[in-house]
Order: structure tokens, then sequence, then C-alpha cells
């Protein structure tokens, strides 16, 4: 039985996709390399507590550091 992904997972999804921005442009403006991200969503790593709080700011707490832990 596949586990559920963290809230943050569901929730970058949703922001990427609402706000049109690329895998790249997040990625750039986050200040982490695409490759990181595409960790992300895929479950396989999740970002350091710094770049948590930088994920935070960019989507405008639409992301908060806490939607990380757990599903």
């Amino acid at each position: 039985m596949p586990t559920e992904q963290p809230r943050a997972i569901r929730n970058l999804r949703r922001h990427l996709t609402r706000n049109g921005q690329s895998l790249v442009g997040f990625a750039e403006e986050v200040g982490v390399s695409i490759f990181a991200v595409r960790k992300w969503l895929s479950g396989e790593r999740i970002p350091r507590d710094r770049t948590k709080l930088r994920i935070s700011k960019v989507t405008g707490d639409t992301i908060k550091v806490q939607d990380w832990i757990g599903p």
C-alpha cells in the first residue's frame, strides 16, 4: 500500500499549476537546482530546513514548514 505524501508536496504541485510556474522558474526563485525540486515532488527527498523557510516565503506561506512533516 503506497504511503501518503506530505501536504507540502501536494501544495507545491498545486502552487506550480495555479501560478503557471515551471520547475526551473521555481527552483531559481528558491535558489536550488531543478533536480532538488524534482526529488521533492517525487517524495525521494525533503528540503533542508532553511530551504523550507525560503519555500514558505516564495509561496506566500501557502506551503508552510510544518507541511513537510507527515501526510
